[in-house]
């Protein structure tokens, strides 16, 4: 008897079969011993980070929990709490570089500073927001919202410049201007950190 002989090759088939099977809904089974395919997600979706550290503010009067692990340190009335070591190595510097972590930074300033600054007599909030807009340097669109900070009426800004995006807290308390904000590279890595910094707001008490 005479044999049949297709004239498709193996590959050919397996390759119609396969399409066959995707046009129906069915996925191909995976060969036994292969490694299974894990889909690659985004970092930034999965940041989380345990509050398992307090920090306390020099000279300021109040504490926060920040996340365990990060780099905390202090130049005069600012403070800056940094995701990765390296960042922090150069955090103080007058012209630091890229950040590749998230950052914190709080600084408080006198009003006798604040002055100097362009900041006129009894100054309003949006007064004192206009002018860390100015020497900041943010783009716009900027926005802006009333809340609540170390006890006192603040206003919270979300920006961005030419390197990076932040969401800054600003405000008055015990006769000193302050900032509290948390900057991250990118808006979408920064909208992935501000439930952690919210907490962290949240958490601040003064010290006794």
């Amino acid at each position: 008897m005479r044999s049949f002989k297709s004239p498709f090759s193996p590959i050919l088939l397996l390759l119609v079969s396969l399409l066959v099977a995707a046009c129906n809904g069915e996925q191909p089974a995976q060969q036994a011993g292969a490694e299974p395919v894990v889909e690659p997600t985004s970092s930034v979706a999965g940041d989380a980070y345990e509050l398992d550290e307090t920090y306390v503010f020099p000279g300021f009067g109040f504490s926060m929990a920040i996340p365990a692990g990060w780099y905390a340190g202090t130049d005069g009335p600012a403070t800056r709490i940094n995701e990765l070591e390296a960042d922090h190595l150069t955090a103080f510097r007058d012209d630091p570089p890229f950040r590749e972590g998230y950052e914190i930074l709080h600084d408080h300033r006198n009003m006798t500073f604040m002055r100097s600054m362009g900041l006129g007599e009894d100054p309003t909030l949006q007064d004192l927001f206009e002018l860390n807009k100015r020497v900041l340097g943010w783009q716009e669109p900027v926005e802006v919202s009333e809340t609540e900070v170390f006890g006192v009426p603040a206003l919270a800004a979300r920006a961005c410049d030419t390197v990076s995006c932040e969401y800054a807290l600003m405000g008055f308390v015990n006769d000193e201007a302050f900032y509290l904000r948390s900057k991250a590279k990118t808006e979408e890595e920064l909208d992935a950190f501000l439930p952690t910094f919210e907490q962290m707001v949240a958490s601040i008490a003064p010290e006794n």
